[in-house]
């Protein structure tokens, strides 16, 4: 990784562990008392970090409900049920926004495309700076899985507000027909 983005990639993960944490202090689990896939995958990630030293020791201090969480996924158990996404709006929303809106669904949808196009490489602006890397089949798979569920979650209430509300709904939106371009 070229060492201009190892700074950026540090702060988007730093900023996503704080808010985070913030959800972490009022909930059990990323959707209330019980763990959802959510859960799995992020705490996965977070326990890879606990075993670097580096990273370790600044989440150790900064976020401790997230370290906290990160051990009782390791076997985890419910507390309660899922919760009303109105209940959970109020640190669910900063997370959406202030760090998945803004680097992953970003990242994710140009990778996508460019999965799509079947090239090897893409580039985001992330943060005021172009992000470039090779392209990642498998997530732009999953993204499409992702997107593709989302929007058939028309039934889940309020779930199109919040996404819109958390600048996150046109990645999530249907995609448009193609232009018929007259016969010349």
């Amino acid at each position: 990784m070229p060492a201009r983005w190892r700074r950026p990639i540090a702060t988007s993960y730093r900023r996503f562990a704080l808010r985070l944490n913030e959800h972490l202090k009022e909930h059990l689990f990323v959707l209330g008392g019980r763990p959802c896939a959510a859960d799995f995958a992020l705490a996965a990630q977070f326990q890879q970090m606990l075993t670097d030293p580096t990273p370790a020791a600044w989440l150790s201090e900064h976020t401790p409900f997230l370290v906290a969480w990160c051990e009782n996924m390791a076997e985890p158990k419910a507390g309660g049920p899922f919760m009303e996404l109105d209940a959970l709006k109020p640190t669910l929303l900063p997370l959406f926004e202030g760090e998945i809106s803004r680097t992953f669904l970003p990242w994710a949808n140009a990778n996508a495309a460019s999965a799509g196009r079947q090239t090897k490489r893409f580039s985001v602006t992330l943060d005021g700076g172009v992000f470039e890397q090779a392209t990642q089949n498998y997530a732009g798979r999953s993204f499409q899985k992702l997107r593709d569920r989302v929007r058939s979650a028309k039934e889940a209430e309020g779930l199109s507000a919040f996404l819109a509300e958390a600048g996150a709904g046109e990645f999530f939106a249907e995609p448009r027909a193609k232009e018929k371009t007259p016969a010349a």
